[in-house]
């Protein structure tokens, strides 16, 4: 069925019409999470530009990269041997996002940038060693904390600051555990179908994880003592250090242990942000290009696309449109309109 075959000119029964707005819902919660956070989070990972980059000790995080801190539980360090052409690889994203998508059962909270990590580029002149690292990220986090401070007083860090304290935070758990990417691994191979396994490559590839000292504001201490038996060998000889504890372990397991960190912190201590607000900047527009009043939920956005409908006909609202085809592909058992986010890389499974 191609979209001449879509019956616009007679009035859709009361039942089709809701399936269209059941269509349309959908298509909400697609563009906020299947196109523009997943757009956000690959660019943000992708552009050395957009990272953080560290090539001195002693950092300097500037007010536009503040919101790169908050609303997520550790942060990536990326030591040179952990990079490819100076770049983050694209497959250690791919698995991170599958990997946390599916610890929150593909529904996890997105807004306002939260996501499992943040990657923090090191360049060859930046620090190596566990301690130095360590040592920069309790840097960045305490200008972190400076600058949130300055917001809660009304104090913009940079004319063009757009974040608030009631959408964003430093987490606790950020200042207590980071990761460091210092191999990349080169055993994964492709399964007969020519596509790698992204389950197989984050339990393949390993990180450290440091636990940095600083869990004060922890509802409970980090204890690495329940996964030691999944541990790698460290394979470092700088990882012996007073207050710091550091372990080997596989992708999947660093996000799956951190992550679950962050829920039990969720549960004992809750944020103080208004995790009602939604992030405006990953909703879409009507049909008429309107960003002025955009609909905050999926069910008022259908209701107003419908009416743009009743005024302007379907011929003339795209969205309408769409959803009316996919309603009526639906209908015959055909998923082949249905909505699927554009894969990171079509070799990947």
């Amino acid at each position: 069925m191609d979209q001449a075959d879509i019956p616009l000119e007679e009035p859709l029964t009361r039942e089709l019409k809701l399936e269209v707005k059941l269509q349309l819902e959908e298509y909400w919660k697609f563009h906020r999470r299947d196109l523009m956070f997943r757009r956000n989070t690959k660019l943000s990972w992708m552009l050395t530009e957009n990272m953080i980059t560290l090539d001195e000790a002693t950092p300097q995080l500037k007010p536009n990269k503040l919101s790169r801190f908050c609303n997520k539980p550790t942060t990536l360090y990326l030591s040179p041997s952990g990079q490819r052409n100076n770049f983050c690889p694209t497959i250690i994203l791919g698995c991170i996002y599958k990997d946390w998508f599916l610890h929150y059962d593909n529904e996890p909270n997105f807004e306002f940038g939260r996501f499992f990590a943040d990657p923090v580029r090191i360049t060859s002149t930046g620090p190596q060693a566990v301690a130095d690292i360590v040592r920069s990220h309790k840097s960045l986090c305490d200008q972190a904390s400076r600058l949130l401070t300055s917001l809660d007083r009304g104090e913009k860090p940079s004319p063009y600051c757009k974040l608030t304290t009631q959408t964003h935070k430093l987490l606790p758990l950020c200042r207590a555990i980071i990761l460091v990417l210092d191999e990349l691994d080169k055993d994964v191979e492709e399964d007969e179908d020519g596509r790698i396994s992204l389950d197989e490559y984050s339990q393949a590839q390993s990180v450290l994880m440091v636990r940095t000292g600083d869990e004060s504001h922890l509802s409970a201490p980090i204890t690495f003592e329940h996964i030691r038996k999944q541990a790698f060998r460290l394979k470092r000889d700088d990882c012996d250090l007073e207050g710091i504890e550091v372990i080997r372990v596989s992708l999947a397991l660093a996000v799956d242990f951190v992550t679950t960190l962050q829920q039990r912190e969720d549960t004992a201590t809750p944020s103080g942000m208004n995790n009602h607000i939604i992030d405006r900047s990953l909703c879409p527009s009507d049909d008429q290009n309107s960003y002025v009043d955009l609909a905050l939920s999926a069910d008022v956005w259908a209701e107003k696309i419908l009416q743009q409908t009743d005024e302007l006909g379907f011929e003339n609202c795209v969205s309408a449109k769409s959803a009316l085809m996919r309603a009526l592909k639906a209908r015959k058992g055909d998923d082949s309109a249905q909505l699927t986010p554009y894969p990171f890389a079509r070799t990947w499974k």
